[in-house]
């Protein structure tokens, strides 16, 4: 069990367990419901919740190793991904039994396109940032009536300390970079340590534009 650090109350950073996985999409869907990103990738409004629903199911299913969940007395309050140096690879049958065939029958074929797009758009802005190993961090929400609380940054610091011990264990060092939509998540994020690593205009619904602001925390180490 990860337990965050330097806070004055202590919680529990566990990581994702299977019976954890509705409740932390259902979560991730909620927050995300606006993001110009998931917008894209479904956007018909009208069931767009159910779809962020089905791919994060799908997304958490495949990276349940590396992703950590904070708890309160109502279930899941904060979700956060950890996405190791060289990503988490699967296969076509692994997507579509984690939500890749509910995900076309809920959006159409013309999801793989917009999802093919999103993807590479966002891996040659991630490579350009770093373009050798790297963590990253993903999927990062907090339920809505605990948001401004702190409860991001003590999940986040609890994160950020495993990527230092982990490192630490194999004697390598590599930095984690991230991306946001928000410009005030930023903030949130240079008090953890990350540096604004730029901003690139990618093209959402329709066409329309949005920014995607770019991260980097240089590695650390113990020592």
């Amino acid at each position: 069990m990860l337990m965050c650090r330097d806070m004055n109350e202590s919680a529990s950073c566990t990581r994702l367990g299977p019976s954890d996985v509705e409740s932390a999409a259902a979560l991730l869907a909620d927050a995300f419901h606006d993001n110009p990103v998931y917008a894209m990738l479904c956007p018909n409004p009208k069931n767009r919740s159910q779809s962020l629903r089905i791919f994060f199911r799908g997304n958490l299913a495949i990276h349940a190793h590396c992703t950590y969940i904070d708890r309160d007395a109502r279930g899941i309050a904060a979700t956060l991904t950890v996405v190791p140096p060289g990503g988490v690879r699967v296969s076509l049958p692994e997507m579509l039994k984690n939500g890749l065939a509910s995900l076309l029958l809920a959006q159409g074929p013309s999801v793989l396109r917009r999802m093919h797009v999103l993807d590479r758009a966002f891996k040659e802005a991630d490579t350009a940032v770093a373009p050798g190993p790297h963590w990253y961090l993903h999927m990062m929400a907090v339920r809505g009536d605990l948001r401004g609380r702190g409860l991001g940054s003590k999940l986040a610091s609890a994160c950020l300390q495993r990527i230092v011990d982990e490192d630490d264990t194999h004697d390598r060092h590599y930095p984690t970079t991230l991306a946001t939509q928000l410009e005030t998540n930023c903030v949130f994020y240079r008090r953890l340590g990350f540096v604004d690593a730029g901003a690139r205009i990618m093209m959402g619904a329709a066409g329309a534009p949005y920014t995607t602001f770019l991260m980097h925390r240089p590695a650390k180490t113990n020592a």
